[in-house]
């Protein structure tokens, strides 16, 4: 028999990672004597904010499980970048209604 796991599981599982990684970067910050213990800390730091990211991927990635607002539609035409006028936005799932949200810029990058 195959085991399933639902992405509800999977957020969860990511969630107690992270809270675990940011314990031991904690524990590892405490003792600033030791290089090997900052130079640790920061590792899990970074550990710690790539999961969160992902908890939150996953939550928008499976909205009918986490509850979460997920695009469910564009309108208009479409910009040289591919970006439409406006996108249709579905504050949880199951819900009928949407939220309509209208580009108010052309797409910008930073000037470096």
């Amino acid at each position: 028999m195959k085991h399933k796991t639902s992405p509800k599981d999977l957020v969860k599982a990511v969630r107690v990672i992270a809270n675990w990684f940011d314990e031991q970067a904690a524990k590892a910050a405490e003792d600033a004597n030791c290089w090997g213990h900052v130079i640790r800390a920061r590792a899990l730091d970074e550990v710690a904010d790539l999961l969160k990211k992902q908890t939150k991927v996953l939550s928008h990635l499976f909205p009918e499980r986490s509850g979460a607002y997920f695009i469910c539609g564009e309108s208009g035409d479409k910009d040289e970048m591919g970006l439409p006028e406006r996108i249709l936005v579905c504050p949880s799932y199951g819900l009928d209604g949407m939220a309509v949200y209208t580009k108010t810029t052309d797409y910008t990058a930073p000037q470096y």
